[in-house]
């Protein structure tokens, strides 16, 4: 995906760093953009720490099936108070893996969803919780967490379910 200022990576780094002790646990980060020196820089020393190339989608979409738990964090922005919808938190989704949602807007999907953690953009020490909270998860539960992603998106953001809501938006 894009690894630009916006996506805020860089507090997943200093996460990172928090957690360089627990040996079980490792972030990869899949990407190109403009903040991908940065984040090479302030990653170095960190063996947690794995920055890879970008995929093409459906090898992207196979990776992601072999994380535990999915990043994806916005910086503060006014405009999220009306809500936010991005397309790599419905691929999270669609793949079945738990995600920790780290955004200030009006809507909270993960927590409707029950797939995960949401914890306020830019919190490092939250953000370090809920991946130790993650990876201490039990397995079955990490799993039940991806379905519910996955179901919330087939059930509110499918082609079908989205075409109906504009026909009637349009018809009103």
């Amino acid at each position: 995906g894009s690894i630009g200022k916006a996506n805020a990576l860089h507090y997943l780094i200093h996460a990172a760093e928090q957690l360089k002790e627990k040996k079980n646990i490792h972030f990869v980060i899949i990407g190109k953009g403009d903040e991908l020196i940065h984040l090479q820089e302030i990653s170095k020393g960190l063996s947690n720490v794995h920055i890879f190339p970008p995929l093409e989608k459906r090898l992207f979409i196979a990776a992601l099936k072999q994380f535990d738990l999915c990043y994806i964090g916005l910086e503060r922005e006014p405009l999220f108070r009306f809500g936010v919808s991005p397309n790599k938190l419905f691929d999270y989704m669609m793949a079945k893996r738990p995600v920790l949602f780290a955004i200030d807007s009006g809507n909270q999907p993960v927590k409707e969803a029950s797939c995960g953690w949401s914890v306020a953009a830019g919190d490092i020490p939250a953000i370090a919780q809920s991946i130790l909270e993650a990876s201490e998860t039990d397995v079955l539960q990490l799993e039940e967490m991806g379905n519910n992603g996955y179901h919330y998106v087939i059930k509110n953001h499918s082609y079908d379910v989205l075409c109906e809501n504009i026909i009637k938006w349009i018809d009103e």
